[in-house]
């Protein structure tokens, strides 16, 4: 295996000088640039993990996957490490987010309630945002969120919004915006973290069931 250097600009999302548009699951997850194919297919021939006791054979299903990353030293390298996607969102406000590979099950704790240091600022860990559409009142809006479940390929939240018969009930859809804001807390079994590109997610929120409803 051997690296490329690549100079490809990927914004921080943690930078208010630098945004970073979500990544709209309602749409494909990007595909490996062109310039990779040849090399993503040597490195899914060569997958091996190296452990203390040798050296075993690794198959992951998404090994032909990878995704040009660079350091903050503008050093570009390739990555398979995971990549996140909200699939659905039920009329109960359940929320399903899936990764293209398996990943080390995270602790329920540190996701609903787990910080990180950015430039000096405490922020969470993972965080739950609404957009509102353009006819939507935040006040309307408000909610609480939980993570549920967390397994080798999923992660499975509760949306409990206070006047869920707001969401998205005029004109223009509230979005859902999901931010890894620390994605150390999902990395793939060879140890790569979430890339950038995809550690803010955005999805439409559909319309959603009155609380008690059945």
């Amino acid at each position: 295996m051997h690296f490329v250097r690549y100079h490809i600009p990927i914004p921080d999302p943690d930078d208010p000088a630098d945004p970073v548009d979500p990544v709209d699951t309602d749409k494909p997850v990007d595909q490996p640039v062109e310039k990779e194919k040849e090399e993503e297919k040597e490195a899914k021939d060569e997958a091996q993990v190296t452990s203390a006791s040798g050296t075993s054979n690794y198959q992951n299903s998404a090994t032909s996957k990878y995704i040009v990353e660079e350091d903050e030293t503008g050093y570009s390298f390739k990555t398979d490490g995971p990549v996140p996607k909200i699939v659905s969102i039920s009329p109960e406000g359940v929320v399903v987010i899936t990764f293209d590979r398996e990943v080390f099950e995270a602790d329920l704790e540190d996701v609903n309630n787990g910080t990180v240091l950015v430039k000096k600022e405490l922020l969470p860990a993972f965080q739950v945002e609404v957009t509102p559409g353009l006819d939507s009142d935040m006040e309307n809006l408000k909610f609480e969120w939980v993570a549920i479940e967390a397994t080798k390929r999923t992660l499975t939240l509760q949306l409990v919004f206070e006047n869920p018969i707001f969401v998205s009930a005029f004109g223009e859809a509230d979005n859902l915006k999901v931010t890894f804001r620390d994605p150390q807390l999902f990395f793939s079994a060879t140890g790569y973290v979430i890339p950038k590109r995809y550690r803010v997610l955005s999805k439409r929120l559909p319309r959603l069931l009155p609380n008690g409803a059945e």
